[in-house]
């Protein structure tokens, strides 16, 4: 072979090795769920955190700030070439599900997660301090 085959050869395995760890370093739920915990102050019920609970000023848990997954998205291949993961829920209050609820959207790429958009309504979702 030339060197220009061995060139190209090179650059498409580089090429190829860049796409395989943008797709293997892309967030999950998993990887939200564990980010969901670290930045608000809440408990989950389930390994999904489809049940949670959230803890007031005090930073005690209530039965009565106990919130379910009522419905959202999760699209594991957004982006270009489906490298980002976009998540969206809409947590509704247990006993108060139409007075009390709050969503969380955020969008995932190489092992980070950020935050889009987060509204409240009735509820004071707190953040850890940390």
């Amino acid at each position: 072979m030339n060197k220009k085959r061995w060139i190209s050869l090179g650059i498409f395995s580089l090429i190829i090795v860049i796409i395989l760890a943008i797709f293997m370093t892309k967030p999950d739920e998993s990887d939200f769920v564990q980010w969901f915990q670290e930045k608000y102050d809440l408990s989950c019920y389930d390994a999904n955190c489809d049940r949670i609970v959230l803890k007031d000023k005090n930073g005690d848990t209530r039965e009565d700030l106990t919130f379910w997954h009522f419905e959202g998205y999760y699209d594991h291949s957004a982006g270009f070439l489906g490298t980002k993961m976009q998540l969206k829920r809409l947590y509704r209050n247990v006993d108060h599900p139409n007075q009390s609820y709050f969503s969380i959207e955020v969008e995932g790429f190489l092992g980070d997660i950020k935050e889009i958009e987060f509204s409240e309504y009735h509820v004071d979702v707190l953040k850890n301090k940390h």
